[in-house]
């Protein structure tokens, strides 16, 4: 079983995706194809959070933990801000130690509105966030689809990272569930 609901923060409008299966209860939201909370029942049966998180949304639009969120195209640094592909430089964002590309920089997905679709039925419900990167909006190569697929299912999270180039480029997904 799952709800929809919409809040507006910053003239953006936010969408939130609750789920609830047997033994948890977990809220997603289409910024950042960001986890935003997890219950599942403790030691005495009491629904628990079990993720950080922040106090109000408007921190995550700041977000300088990446919390709960999904980075890429690149997880991590790149040393210099910019890498060699096919025999050819790539100069990236300057955004960590002055000298460093972290996660991407302001492409980071973390920052990014993600379309979204719900698969739900009595044993499993999927949620599905898709977004595209265009070439020409980017400092990397290629124009690239990503498929995040959440899976809520016998109290359990699994989480899948699909990605589809048209050339070659670098792609480095994760998620800073914490």
């Amino acid at each position: 079983m799952y709800s929809v609901s919409k809040y507006e923060v910053n003239n953006k409008q936010f969408t939130f995706i609750e789920v609830t299966q047997k033994k948890i209860k977990i809220s997603f939201m289409d910024y950042g194809a960001t986890v935003m909370s997890i219950f599942v029942p403790d030691t005495l049966g009491k629904m628990e959070s079990v993720v950080m998180a922040y106090d109000n949304l408007e921190s995550y639009l700041e977000n300088d933990m990446y919390l709960n969120a999904i980075i890429g195209p690149t997880s991590g640094r790149i040393q210099d801000a910019s890498f060699i592909l096919n025999k050819k430089k790539y100069e990236l964002e300057k955004n960590f130690l002055g000298s460093e590309n972290l996660h991407g920089g302001s492409e980071c997905f973390a920052f990014r509105f993600f379309n979204y679709e719900v698969i739900d039925n009595e044993i499993e419900t999927k949620v599905i966030f898709t977004i595209e990167k265009k070439k020409e909006n980017s400092s990397y190569p290629g124009n690239i689809i990503i498929k995040i697929v959440y899976t809520i299912k016998e109290g359990q999270l699994l989480i899948e990272f699909f990605g589809k180039t048209d050339e070659d480029s670098l792609l480095n997904l994760t998620s800073h569930l914490y």
